[in-house]
């Protein structure tokens, strides 16, 4: 708990599941509760870029680690895991912004 994952200025060269427990993201003014059974930093690994954010752990976790360069090593072996995590990988970015969405319009109504 307390742990610093990474910072606004760092670029994230891995995965993280988190098995158990949470992680606060903090961006800008906002602010995001990351709870168990998700995953964070896919699309910087993947675009190669600065998180913007602040990754801290918010209580007894265990978190699972994928570098980028074993992830991309995954993707190119292995045709059916990289199918999937493609897949997760859309359908938390819908999630995300289908959010943001609605705490923009939520913002714009008051």
């Amino acid at each position: 708990k307390g742990d610093i994952i990474a910072t606004d200025k760092e670029k994230l060269d891995a995965i993280y599941f988190i098995i158990e427990g949470s992680v606060k993201k903090t961006k800008s003014n906002s602010t995001r509760d990351i709870p168990q059974n998700e995953m964070f930093g896919e699309l910087e690994t993947l675009l190669d870029k600065s998180t913007g954010a602040n990754y801290m752990v918010t209580s007894p976790s265990r978190i699972r680690v994928i570098k980028k360069l074993d992830l991309e090593d995954l993707l190119e072996t292995e045709g059916a895991i990289a199918c999937r995590l493609y897949k997760t990988f859309t359908t938390a970015l819908i999630s995300r912004l289908e959010d943001n969405n609605i705490s923009q319009t939520s913002a714009l109504v008051s």
